[in-house]
């Protein structure tokens, strides 16, 4: 009984370890969202509802443009459940252990006569340097500028000097998802319309 529990807890533990890592690695169909009789007003309101529902924060709204950008926005770490901007569990998991923040931009264009609403997140991840560590007791300088008695959260220059936002490239699985709740907007207000 006792090797069967081991056995149980041990099927856990790596189901739990592995999660994410068997998601599909295909591409996600990216597609624009067209609505027929739309108007750009419209669309590009809710689609900024919608963006804030996720926390995303507008940067630039140029509706004689047809432009929606957000300022960059960090990602949701694993106790943050009430957070809609990791699509699967894998980006959880990285936004949990690094610093990831995305940028979205969405764009109204006219296309064959119909408005279309595309949308591209692009993330990014903070690279570091850490600073050397002559030995275990000097651990606390790892990052900051801190001592025994105070710890700091302050970078040491050189450091400041090396961090950098490394592209990560587009988040398709996110866009996709803004698009699809931008789409589902659209059709609720359509069908209060004909009530």
């Amino acid at each position: 009984m006792e090797k069967l529990k081991c056995l149980t807890f041990s099927t856990l533990i790596a189901a739990l370890s592995l999660a994410g890592c068997g998601e599909p690695r295909g591409e996600v169909a990216l597609r624009p969202l067209c609505a027929p009789g739309a108007e750009k007003l419209l669309l590009m309101k809710t689609a900024e509802e919608v963006l804030a529902e996720m926390y995303f924060a507008v940067d630039k709204a140029d509706p004689n443009v047809g432009l929606i950008r957000t300022r960059p926005l960090t990602g949701a770490q694993y106790f943050e459940f009430w957070r809609s901007d990791n699509i699967r569990p894998s980006d959880t998991f990285e936004a949990s252990i690094q610093t990831i923040r995305r940028v979205a931009e969405l764009t109204v264009s006219d296309q064959a006569g119909r408005l279309c609403l595309t949308c591209t997140v692009k993330t990014y991840r903070l690279n570091m340097p850490e600073h050397e560590v002559s030995g275990s007791g000097r651990a606390y300088t790892m990052f900051t500028r801190s001592n025994a008695a105070l710890q700091r959260i302050e970078l040491n220059p050189d450091q400041k000097a090396g961090m950098a936002w490394t592209d990560l490239g587009d988040d398709k699985h996110l866009a996709a998802e803004i698009i699809r709740r931008i789409e589902k907007r659209i059709a609720a207000l359509r069908e209060e319309q004909t009530i």
